[in-house]
């Protein structure tokens, strides 16, 4: 089941799934996430923050087998339709190979590279996707997510 974080203990528990991940974010107050939950327990999440003009930022993690074709409408619905996002960026560090071939094959490319951005000695790739070139965004976009209980 695809959940949002629509209370505030499922909003900070998908937070903290994401840092226990590896997924270097910090608390803001604009968060926001959606994830994939199987028998009461959090197997992935997508978070987004750093909401600005029509850009925000996206982050992701999970456990196993995580993904699905409508968790990823779901990714790709939320901040191009249903917030008006024209864009979205992820940053990564250089070294989370695993991440960076996710990305990419979602659709992300690369749009700059910043010495020790992601910590001293690694550096941050800075993925980008717009919603114009977003092959994932549902074309019935009247289903709505599931809230979290």
């Amino acid at each position: 089941m695809i959940v949002s974080s629509a209370n505030e203990p499922m909003r900070w528990a998908m937070f903290d799934f994401l840092r226990s991940h590896g997924v270097n974010l910090h608390r803001s107050e604009d968060f926001q996430a959606l994830g994939r939950v199987e028998g009461g327990r959090l197997l992935g999440v997508v978070g987004y923050n750093g909401f600005c003009g029509l850009t925000c930022q996206i982050h992701t993690a999970g456990d196993g087998h995580w993904v699905s074709r409508e968790f990823i409408e779901k990714t790709f619905h939320y901040p191009f339709i249903q917030c008006g996002m024209e864009h979205l960026f992820a940053p990564v560090a250089a070294t989370n190979a695993r991440a960076l071939r996710f990305d990419r094959h979602m659709g992300f490319t690369e749009f700059a590279r910043i010495k020790d951005g992601y910590e001293r000695g690694t550096d941050m790739i800075v993925l980008t996707m717009a919603k114009k070139d977003c092959k994932w965004i549902s074309a019935d976009t009247s289903k709505p997510l599931a809230k979290a209980a």
